[in-house]
């Protein structure tokens, strides 16, 4: 990450990106009945309105990492450019 010029402050963002991402993953754990991947990711689904939160984190996570170049690439020759 410190070739992508973070600071000390976005290593402080990151650390609370996981932190919400561990808090996200203990509440879909709840509502799994089974103890297997399978069952977490049943519980998970592919309904995205079932989760606004974890939609949240994928929503900040992107905009964080835009603020950083993609080291390695030209972006414009990027299939994705968001």
């Amino acid at each position: 990450m410190t070739s992508r010029s973070f600071g000390e402050d976005d290593f402080a963002v990151v650390a609370e990106f996981i932190d919400r991402a561990v808090a996200i993953t203990q509440e879909v754990k709840k509502q799994t009945t089974g103890t297997k991947l399978v069952d977490f990711k049943a519980t998970l689904g592919d309904d995205v309105a079932k989760w606004p939160e974890l939609q949240k984190l994928r929503d900040d996570v992107a905009a964080f990492s835009r603020r950083f170049p993609a080291i390695g690439f030209d972006e414009t020759q990027m299939r994705y450019h968001d």
